[in-house]
């Protein structure tokens, strides 16, 4: 029998009707956690919200909106979606109040290809600038594992080196097993 998925805080307040994110938004978190002073454990049980910070994968129409028929610049724009925000929500039957942000997963590696603006100093050991493509790369090996392939949804730039290094990978690959039913 196959394990239920547990709704995360944003999708039982959502059902509760104390909260109207997206309606694909409850159904696509992936990540979603304690923020604040609850997590570090210095609140004031009394007078603190609960802190929630999440991260979702939007339908893949919000990411890439030309597959909705859409043009960047022309005609009337679908709406952008980088994060779902909800403060003092109060679920009384819970006796607690929430604080929500819920972000883009594009969003998120957004923030965090800018956390550059921190290490402005020469002398840290972290890179002053990150690595934008691995970053990149990076989210759309998430964007791929949740959607399954993206060949047909974007451009990759590739170098001829890269190419035939991987040809080299493929044709060495087929030599093995050809070579292994010999």
């Amino acid at each position: 029998m196959p394990k239920s998925k547990k709704l995360t805080r944003t999708a039982r307040l959502a059902n509760k009707d104390l909260i109207h994110p997206p309606p694909w938004l409850p159904d696509n978190i992936m990540l979603e956690g304690l923020t604040g002073s609850f997590a570090y454990g210095c609140e004031d049980p009394k007078k603190a919200d609960r802190d929630i910070v999440g991260i979702a994968i939007p339908p893949k129409t919000v990411i890439f909106p030309h597959l909705a028929g859409h043009i960047q610049g022309f005609g009337t724009q679908p709406p952008k979606f980088d994060q779902f925000q909800a403060h003092g929500i109060e679920a009384k039957d819970e006796r607690k109040t929430y604080d929500i942000t819920i972000y883009n997963i594009v969003k998120f590696f957004q923030l965090a290809a800018e956390l550059d603006k921190l290490y402005d100093d020469k002398e840290s050991p972290i890179p002053h600038k990150p690595d934008e493509d691995k970053i990149k790369a990076l989210l759309l090996e998430c964007l791929e594992i949740h959607y399954g392939s993206l060949n047909t949804t974007i451009a990759k730039d590739v170098s001829v080196e890269a190419l035939l290094d991987e040809i080299e990978l493929v044709t060495s690959k087929y030599r093995k097993q050809t070579e292994g039913k010999k």
